[in-house]
């Protein structure tokens, strides 16, 4: 269910400002509400602070998983008394002289690349010759270019590259030469630049060393880092406050429930204090609050990124029941729900840090997807099957026929539970009875897609059930005080009639992916061994080939549960309950770590 909010105004006395922030972050139970835009050097100040930290945690861990087998005990002792400020000035520190380094390499290897064809050759030695009037120039040309050079100059040549000449000049007086390009005289020879360059690569590889070393500290970073972000927190909640005067204005919202601690808690530090209903235009926060059993499926939620806002209803409990069905026909292997099941005890056993829920979630899907494979007779596509296991197998599931009637029954049920959701949402409106119409509709569209796709013929009173369902909806739609104000419904409504059969089949999907996986794993078992016995060697080409094509399976499956599965639920069923999943969870400002540097 949905935790119904009151929305909060706290007054307090601006010189009490820092206090009342302190008082409602030990609480912990207010989704604060900016009064105003958050602004000011203090809260950039934080922001800043909390990215520098996020970047430079980011770049030691990334350099952690490049580089997993490199430690050194003598570099680890000698920074063990580095704090995280020295840790993050240091890192810094070596990821600029690191880009210097590289860019000074850059350069230089272009100032090599330029001179290698020139030849060995000291740069000062020719401005030496120029004081005696003998001149040396360098110049480009390309390849068989016709040349024109004065009389009395000397042409040495240098080097070619394929495309041009290299040569040098030499005469009493600057030399020029027609068809070529001059090259500028180096301030350095080839040799210093090369010396230059082993230069630099060696201290950028210490630097790259100690950045390394630094990595190993990365650890240091999390706590430092939460800290800067409850400082972040604080700076915002401060900066989103109003002023009126003397007086400061916090607002927010609050569970209902809580509002008598926040009663006792403005008479101690002597607050006003308004607790209202959320009215039209507010947006309150979302707090879902379930049984046990159904909290498996808030990982989903948060997995896809959906949340019911605060005036839609929580579809929790079928959205689970559904999901695990759609999940365990997509997938539809017993062998499969028997790996998955092992591999969520293995993680359960490792106690290793796994989101809220996944245990759970994982136990109730590797469950349901065994027995339907148990129920629908899928173990890896073998055929034939043992006695006492053709005997657990469920007929219905093992008729194409049957089963593609199923799909639909499920896609008819799952939209009727929509509308019968919201009819009693809805009592004693006169639109429930719209609702009820729906779900005529719901059944008559089930009846019309049997008739259509497998040759079922329509039952008696289909056509009563039909009109009658259409006529609730048209009548009871919208209320006759609104009809003008929504009449776009009523046009757009036959499409909406039509849209629901087209929901209704698209049901059929979940017997079209689970066939074609079980298609494809039998198709490949007959290639496999319809030919007769195999020897070593081909039955250990058949066990490489079968693990491919089942973790290729399985892979498809996989996507399958998140393209279908995922949608059917969070489309399909949510249009027909008119949820738009534009809620905001529900973030109290509460305080995360203890740490007195928090005080303003």
């Amino acid at each position: 269910m949905i935790v119904p909010m009151s929305k909060i105004t706290v007054l307090a006395l601006a010189a009490d400002q820092a206090a009342t922030l302190h008082a409602l972050q030990n609480a912990g139970v207010l989704h604060l509400n900016p009064l105003q835009p958050p602004a000011g050097d203090a809260l950039e100040q934080a922001r800043r602070r909390v990215e520098r930290i996020r970047r430079i945690q980011a770049v030691l861990s990334r350099i952690v998983r490049e580089h997993p087998g490199h430690s050194s005990a003598k570099s680890l002792s000698s920074d063990e008394g580095i704090t995280p400020e020295r840790l993050m000035e240091e890192t810094d520190q070596c990821l600029q002289t690191i880009q210097d380094l590289q860019n000074r390499r850059h350069a230089l290897a272009e100032q090599i690349r330029v001179l290698e064809p020139l030849g060995h050759f000291d740069p000062a030695l020719i401005r030496t010759l120029e004081s005696h009037h003998i001149f040396v120039r360098l110049f480009r040309a390309p390849v068989r270019a016709c040349l024109k050079i004065p009389d009395g100059v000397i042409q040495i040549p240098l080097a070619t590259d394929g495309r041009y000449d290299h040569f040098a000049l030499i005469a009493s007086q600057e030399p020029t030469c027609g068809g070529a390009t001059a090259i500028p005289l180096p301030e350095r020879s080839l040799n210093d630049l090369r010396r230059e360059r082993a230069e630099v690569e060696g201290a950028l590889h210490d630097r790259q060393g100690r950045l390394i070393e630094l990595s190993r500290l990365t650890e240091r970073l999390a706590p430092f880092l939460a800290e800067a972000e409850e400082r972040l927190k604080w700076e915002d909640a401060r900066a989103g406050m109003g002023a009126k005067g003397p007086v400061v204005l916090l607002q927010g919202y609050a569970p209902r429930r809580d509002v008598p601690q926040f009663q006792r808690l403005a008479h101690r530090h002597g607050w006003g204090l308004l607790a209202e209903e959320p009215a039209a235009e507010d947006h309150p926060p979302t707090l879902i609050q379930n049984p046990p059993w159904i909290r498996p499926v808030h990982l989903v939620f948060k997995l896809i990124g959906i949340l019911p806002g605060y005036r839609e209803a929580d579809v929790s409990p079928v959205f689970l029941l559904f999901f695990t069905l759609f999940v365990a026909m997509l997938i539809g292997d017993a062998v499969y729900g028997l790996l998955f099941l092992g591999l969520t005890l293995v993680l359960k056993r490792r106690r290793t840090r796994l989101p809220e829920h996944v245990i759970p979630l994982l136990s109730i899907l590797s469950v349901a997807t065994f027995l339907w494979g148990v129920m629908s007779g899928n173990y890896l596509g073998i055929e034939p099957l043992p006695p006492f296991v053709e005997r657990m197998k469920v007929p219905m599931l093992t008729d194409p026929i049957a089963l593609q009637s199923f799909c639909f029954l499920i896609g008819a049920t799952h939209l009727s539970i929509a509308h019968a959701w919201n009819a009693i949402r809805l009592l004693p409106s006169p639109q429930a009875i719209a609702h009820l119409g729906w779900i005529g509709l719901c059944a008559a569209m089930y009846a019309v897609a049997n008739f259509l796709v497998l040759g079922v013929a329509l039952p008696s009173g289909f056509f009563g059930l039909l009109i009658l369902s259409v006529l609730y909806i048209l009548l009871f739609t919208v209320p006759p005080k609104r009809l003008r104000a929504e009449a776009v419904s009523l046009v757009t409504l036959p499409l909406s009639l039509i849209g629901n059969f087209g929901d209704v089949v698209s049901y059929l999907r979940l017997y079209l992916v689970s066939t074609a996986s079980v298609v494809l794993v039998k198709a490949v078992n007959g290639i496999l061994f319809g030919s007769g016995p195999l020897g070593w060697g081909g039955m250990i080409g058949a066990g490489v080939i079968l693990f491919f094509v089942h973790a290729l399976n399985l892979m498809l499956a996989s996507l399958a549960v998140l393209v279908h599965g995922l949608r059917l639920n969070a489309l399909e069923f949510s249009t027909h309950m008119g949820i738009q999943w534009l809620g905001r969870p529900y973030s109290p400002f509460r305080k995360e770590i203890p740490s007195e540097s928090l005080n303003p």
